[in-house]
């Protein structure tokens, strides 16, 4: 395909091909001395600049009428949105166009390449539809008449709770689209009615026009290439054959999708063009917090309380997990903030590692009490004097190994 490429290039540039002759003549934007991208306000005070400067009444040079036609033309057709449209794509003047009857210079691009490249310099080299297709496609343009254009795609957001997105639920969303006239269905025309005849192009969706020895065939400006005329349009979609809609969609929400992501219903979105496929509903989820569970990755983090008693002495404790409450043991002499880790408790992984799932990981933390019972009171005094005489007994034994090895070095 690329050798293909090169080659017709060679080919056009030696053909006789108006389309590169156009870029040969005056650029209007040069003749009224404005930038490509000038506004329009900008185009008229220039040609009324000019036009004042070489009107032939005011301005006697042999060369004035020619330059004041060339201004007039160069306004024609900068000033008219859809002239200055096709002038920019392909070159071709207002008085061009208007004898040509087209304002698609797509198509004329693809009647070039499918009639002059057999013609002239290039009749040697032959092409076949599936090559021109895909050469076609390459430079964006196809047939002629209306080029077939996908539907856009539309944006929505979804909340749903913490448990849903773990467990995966059903949801049902409402939402505006741009989808087939429920009127017509699409037709355009008023019910009971039919499509005529387009009446410039004779229901041939394309004019000819010649430019010295070549045939350009271009998509008719009427009916834009479809060769048809709606003269009863649709009153419901005005003739458009779309129209917006109130509709709603239920979505399958998978288990284990995160706060942020994305679902694409493939097709679900804007209906598209002239026949084009429709756009996608792409809904970003967002995922309410939970009291308990928090979320790392694919792990569920659970804070689980203890009591001083628990984590001293150990102790066997019901936890809440996503398929039930499930016992563990806690070990004697447990820390604050110690965490253990149950295998294959947490949270689904997504396609294709559905079948996968985290952990949930315990977070322990011990519960220091703030009001005591005169029996837990007592206790805790009775501790406390505990840990007091084990502290004194033990400083004591390191004073008296202290001394020991003092009285030892002055009897040496």
């Amino acid at each position: 395909m690329q050798a293909f490429t090169k080659h017709i290039f060679r080919r056009i540039a030696l053909a006789p091909s108006p389309f590169f002759a156009f870029s040969s003549k005056k650029d209007l934007y040069e003749l009224l001395g404005v930038p490509r991208n000038a506004s329009q306000n900008d185009i008229k005070k220039a040609y009324y600049g000019l036009a004042k400067k070489y009107h032939p009444d005011a301005n006697p040079s042999k060369d004035a009428k020619e330059k004041f036609a060339e201004i007039n033309n160069a306004y024609e057709t900068l000033s008219d949105e859809n002239k200055r449209r096709v002038y920019d794509q392909v070159g071709m003047t207002g008085d061009e166009q208007q004898q040509a009857g087209a304002q698609d210079p797509f198509a004329a691009y693809s009647s070039f390449f499918r009639q002059g490249a057999r013609g002239g310099r290039a009749q040697d080299f032959e092409f076949d539809e599936s090559i021109f297709g895909d050469f076609a496609s390459f430079f964006n343009m196809g047939a002629e008449g209306e080029r077939t254009l996908k539907g856009a795609d539309i944006h929505v957001q979804l909340e749903v709770s913490f448990m849903d997105s773990v467990q995966g639920s059903q949801q049902t969303i409402q939402f505006e689209k741009v989808g087939t006239c429920t009127t017509c269905n699409g037709t355009k025309c008023k019910p009971g009615t039919a499509p005529g005849r387009c009446t410039n192009c004779g229901g041939r969706g394309s004019i000819n026009y010649r430019q010295g020895s070549m045939t350009i065939q271009m998509a008719c400006s009427k009916c834009r290439g479809t060769g048809i005329s709606i003269q009863n349009p649709c009153t419901s979609c005005k003739g458009m054959g779309i129209q917006k809609q109130s509709t709603t969609e239920t979505l399958n929400i998978p288990k284990g999708i995160a706060d942020g992501q994305n679902l694409r219903i493939t097709g679900k979105g804007n209906v598209g063009e002239n026949g084009g496929k429709s756009g996608d509903l792409i809904v970003k989820v967002s995922v309410k917090p939970d009291p308990y569970y928090k979320r790392d990755g694919y792990d569920l983090i659970t804070n689980t309380y203890i009591s001083i008693a628990q984590a001293v002495l150990g102790d066997t404790i019901k936890v809440k997990t996503l398929n039930g409450d499930k016992q563990v043991s806690i070990k004697p002499g447990c820390q604050d903030g110690e965490k253990m880790r149950l295998s294959g408790l947490g949270i689904n992984k997504l396609a294709p590692n559905q079948n996968q799932k985290g952990d949930q990981v315990l977070n322990f933390k011990i519960q220091i009490p703030t009001k005591l019972s005169d029996k837990q009171r007592e206790i805790f005094q009775e501790l406390a004097k505990l840990e007091k005489t084990q502290s004194q007994d033990h400083v004591s034994q390191q004073q008296d190994g202290v001394f020991d090895k003092v009285k030892n070095v002055f009897h040496k």
